[in-house]
């Protein structure tokens, strides 16, 4: 009997020897059993476009360096996180960003929304240096949450070559422009951005866009444009203008919307125009935000006349009743004052409309008041299921 036992004991023994080891210990075995990080218990969205899937995850110097079910008795750790009940994945990157590295490197509000990366310099607007490598390396020394990805602004090299609100450009004018773009992508930006629905981008001919698209696609960078226009009778045209500009280079429409219009069949069509051009060699992209507002300054509710370099409080004077109809029609047909709800400036936390009924006088004569500059808001201008169906489509990213 105890020969017996012996024996089993012994073929029990043989057996949990010659078992294969797991991966996790195969792992250990080669690297080693200390780790900075274990991220226990989550749903791991690991890229690769499949479903999540439960795993462990562990970090040593800063890298990923394991994923799969992980027995944390073998190892020893600097951190442990309980990720029970989460997501675990890659972080987001926001390609349509505004904010300064100078003063708030730390940008909390995107890491608190899992966003990692984020692009810089939108709508046309980067800092006002000639000297990018400046700007640049000055960014780099604030050792920012998020990585960055900085984009020169078109409207920005315009005031840098002395362009300014000029719509005759002179060709030593566009060959300093153009070789400031070309100075800015060497120095390590992404690409260039325009803001042609704002002062001076608006000005720009195109004659001046098809020249800097030639540079930004000899550099290999990305044009992101904010359209010259995003309403719905005039966003098919804008929408030409920048493909135009993609025969040179790839093309991005800055957060892709559809002003006034209604519906998923008026998406469709302006995604069958994306997906034609992208058939025909132009590699065209968009972004898009999840929300049914925009937000900017008041100023894209007033007429070009009213605008710089044009004088304000002249217009004001000259045209004050021509001034007012513009902008009640303009306000009116974006659903009203009451869709407007201020950001900024002395009336921030209300809408147009609340002012207005506040102050006892007519939302237009609040706007001139203001003026062009005086303030920023929300515009809740969009139709839900339009940008819904924007939002599903392949070349769309949010």
């Amino acid at each position: 009997m105890m020969y017996r036992l012996l024996g089993l004991l012994l073929l029990v023994n043989a057996l949990t020897a010659c078992r294969p080891l797991s991966s996790f210990d195969r792992f250990i075995q080669q690297s080693g059993t200390h780790f900075d990080l274990l991220i226990a218990g989550g749903t791991l969205i690991d890229g690769s476009g499949q479903p999540g899937y439960p795993a462990d995850l562990l970090v040593r110097d800063g890298e990923i360096v394991y994923t799969g079910p992980v027995d944390s008795s073998k190892i020893e750790l600097e951190q442990w996180i309980d990720a029970r009940g989460k997501v675990v994945c890659p972080g987001f990157i926001d390609p349509h960003a505004h904010g300064d590295p100078l003063r708030t490197p730390a940008f909390e509000n995107f890491l608190a929304q899992g966003v990692t990366t984020i692009a810089l310099g939108q709508d046309g607007f980067s800092p006002s240096e000639a000297d990018t490598e400046k700007w640049l390396s000055a960014w780099e020394a604030q050792a920012t949450g998020p990585n960055i990805l900085p984009f020169v602004g078109h409207s920005s090299l315009r005031e840098l070559a002395g362009i300014g609100t000029a719509t005759e450009v002179a060709d030593e004018q566009l060959q300093r422009l153009c070789g400031l773009l070309e100075q800015a992508l060497q120095a390590g930006c992404w690409g260039l951005t325009t803001g042609l629905e704002y002062v001076p981008g608006t000005y720009a001919t195109e004659t001046e866009l098809l020249a800097l698209a030639r540079v930004v696609g000899q550099g290999g960078g990305l044009l992101m444009s904010h359209l010259r226009s995003e309403d719905d009778e005039q966003i098919e045209a804008a929408l030409d203008e920048l493909l135009r500009q993609g025969q040179y280079c790839r093309v991005q429409v800055s957060h892709i919307k559809v002003v006034y219009g209604k519906g998923a069949a008026r998406a469709r069509q302006i995604l069958q125009k994306l997906h034609a051009a992208r058939r025909s060699g132009v590699e065209v992209t968009a972004d898009w935000y999840p929300y049914t507002a925009s937000y900017t300054g008041i100023g894209i509710v007033f007429p070009a006349w009213a605008k710089a370099p044009h004088n304000y409080e002249q217009v004001k004077q000259q045209r004050r009743a021509e001034l007012a109809r513009y902008l009640r029609m303009r306000v009116e047909k974006r659903n009203g004052p009451a869709a407007t709800l201020f950001g900024s400036g002395p009336y921030a936390g209300q809408t147009l409309a609340e002012v207005a009924a506040q102050s006892g006088k007519a939302f237009e004569e609040v706007l001139m008041e203001l003026g062009p500059t005086g303030a920023s808001g929300a515009y809740f201008v969009m139709d839900e299921a339009l940008q819904a169906t924007l939002f599903k489509d392949s070349l769309v990213m949010v």
